[in-house]
Order: C-alpha cells, then structure tokens, then sequence
C-alpha cells in the first residue's frame, strides 16, 4: 500500500504531547489528531519527511501518557484552508500492544476528520472512461 494512502480512520483530538528527534530537538507539544496508526502533531522546529521521532502523548483528562517510536511520513505547510499551521503527520511504528489498544478506543471516542486533501484521484480509471465512450 502507498505511503500516500490513510489505513485507518483520523479521529480529532487535541491534547498535550512530547515530539522528540532522535539529537533531542523538540519538534512538537501538542497532538491535532490521531489514527490507530498515526498522529497529527503542531510543528515546533524543522524536520524531514523519514526521519524518525519519539512520541509520548498524554490520555485527556488523566495523567497517563502513551509511547511510541514514530515516523514522519508528511509535511504540512499550512497553506491550504482548513490547516492549522505546520504540523507532522506521523506512522507510529512501534507501540506497546495496550497502549496501541488504548489509542484506539481514545480515537473512536471522537469525531472523525476529514482529509483536507480532498478525494484522491484514480487517473488511470478516468483515462479508461475516457477511452471507453
């Protein structure tokens, strides 16, 4: 499966995190939006699309906070409507088995987020209609 197409539902929650680069850097403190396989984090410091991170983000309303190791798999430059700013979109990749539970109930306790990509476009299957009629 392309890296470009979401396996899971995102799911808006906003809460405290800990975004750390492997150097140290703090590359971002607050969660937008979470899947059972990734995260939205607000950018707080440069980084690349690949590199890798380590995520601990805080259960709202408690004082438990989940793990992760993580990857950025996109840049959002918050140019389009609807972007909040600059923020990472993340795979988590290694995640305790309840803490990745535990994400999971979190995320379908909320409302699901609509892409701000809009549709993807299955050109192939448009040139096919084209040809076709």
């Amino acid at each position: 499966m392309s890296q470009s197409v979401r396996e899971h539902a995102r799911h808006s929650l906003e809460t405290e995190c800990v975004l750390r680069a492997p150097d140290g850097r703090l590359l971002g403190d607050r969660v937008l939006d979470v899947s059972w396989s990734g995260a939205r984090i607000e950018a707080l410091a440069d980084a690349r699309v690949g590199e890798r991170a380590t995520l601990s983000l805080r259960v709202p309303g408690s004082q438990v906070w989940l793990d992760a190791e993580a990857e950025i798999t996109r840049v959002v430059r918050g140019r389009r409507l609807g972007d909040a700013g600059v923020a990472y979109g993340l795979r988590l990749r290694r995640m305790d088995g309840m803490s990745r539970v535990q994400l999971g109930q979190i995320a379908r306790g909320r409302p699901e987020v609509s892409s701000a990509r809009g549709e993807r476009r299955d050109y192939a299957r448009t040139i096919a209609r084209i040809h076709a009629e």
